[in-house]
């Protein structure tokens, strides 16, 4: 076997084992085997190897697995609820953490208002005492 053979077969097993790169071009192949693309060509077993790697490669792409637009979109839509239920949980929390700090005399914005971001502070600060009464 020649030696630019054995570099077109150890470059295309590279790149269908790689899955961050895309599939390997032919021009890419032909400058690593140092030959000319139509020398890859004339020789069926690298044309054959090449056309299984691309065709691999392209099987496992993002777009070859995508699913449909409405699929999708009732996946983010479930997604959004579940994302809001642990939203929702959390706020409960933070409204239960901020009752009992009262309970004990302390205020919950001092302790809690070092959360609050500086650009918004005045309106966090607000917004915790207006949860807390709910």
């Amino acid at each position: 076997m020649k030696n630019w053979k054995l570099l077109a077969f150890d470059a295309l097993a590279r790149a269908e084992l790689s899955s961050s790169q895309p599939s390997i071009t032919k021009n890419e192949l032909a400058k690593i085997c140092g030959v000319s693309r139509w020398t890859l060509w004339r020789d069926g077993e690298v044309r054959a190897r090449y056309h299984e790697v691309v065709k691999s490669k392209r099987q496992g792409s993002p777009k070859g697995n995508r699913k449909g637009n409405a699929q999708r979109i009732c996946q983010l839509l479930q997604q959004n609820d579940e994302l809001r239920r642990q939203n929702e949980a959390l706020l409960q929390n933070f409204i239960v953490v901020s009752r009992r700090l009262m309970e004990r005399g302390i205020d919950p914005v001092e302790i809690l208002g070092a959360l609050a971001p500086t650009e918004t502070g005045d309106a966090w600060r607000a917004s915790i005492l207006d949860w807390i009464d709910q």
